[in-house]
C-alpha cells in the first residue's frame, strides 16, 4: 500500500542536515504529489486524503489504501490539509 514516498534511497539522495530535519521535523516539508486534501461534500461527510485525480469525479486515496470517488454534485468544498 503507498501512502508516501519510497524512502529506500533517502539517505543516499539527502545531506544530513536534509536527514536530521526529516527525522525532528518529519512534516516540515511534503514531497509533491503527497499533499493532503480535506474534502467536505453537500451532506457533511468529511473525506480527507491524498488526490489521486481532480476531475469529476474527483479520486482521493484514503488512510488504509481506501479510495473514495466523490461526483463535483456531492462536493461542498475541497482544501489544503495538514496533518
Amino acid at each position: 500500500m503507498d501512502f508516501g514516498p519510497d524512502l529506500s534511497t533517502f539517505g543516499k539522495q539527502q545531506t544530513t542536515e536534509i536527514i536530521v530535519q526529516a527525522i525532528a521535523e518529519p512534516d516540515a516539508t511534503i514531497s509533491h504529489g503527497f499533499e493532503g486534501s480535506k474534502v467536505k461534500t453537500k451532506d457533511g461527510l468529511t473525506i480527507t486524503g491524498m488526490v489521486v485525480s481532480s476531475g469529476d469525479p474527483l479520486i482521493i486515496k484514503c488512510m488504509g489504501g481506501i479510495v473514495q470517488t466523490v461526483p463535483k454534485s456531492r462536493r461542498a468544498s475541497r482544501t489544503s490539509w495538514r496533518i
